[in-house]
């Protein structure tokens, strides 16, 4: 068995330009959110400062219960893609009205 990789040669530069992209993007989001937690870092530091402290705390305690939310809920919600219909979970598209 062979593999054809012509497509693949022929569009180098498309494949190049994407994976600069991609590099570009990554070292964006390390910078901004090193930058960004380390802020948050900082202005949980002092409890003195209510108002930064606040903003602080509030910003972290959303993301880290977010994704928490998400990664609970997440495989629940795909479980109709393989077939399995869980009573009292409702997607977007449910056929019963009743839900």
């Amino acid at each position: 068995m062979t593999l054809d990789f012509s497509p693949v040669w022929a569009g180098w530069e498309a494949l190049a330009t994407g994976a600069a992209t991609t590099i570009e993007v990554t070292a964006c989001s390390l910078v901004l959110g090193c930058v960004l937690g380390l802020l948050v870092g900082i202005g949980r530091l002092a409890p003195q400062r209510r108002v930064v402290y606040g903003i602080c705390t509030a910003y972290l305690t959303f993301h880290t219960r977010h994704a928490l939310a998400r990664a609970a809920f997440h495989p629940v919600l795909r479980l109709p893609q393989f077939g399995i219909m869980l009573p009292g979970v409702c997607v977007r598209r449910c056929s019963d009205s009743r839900l």
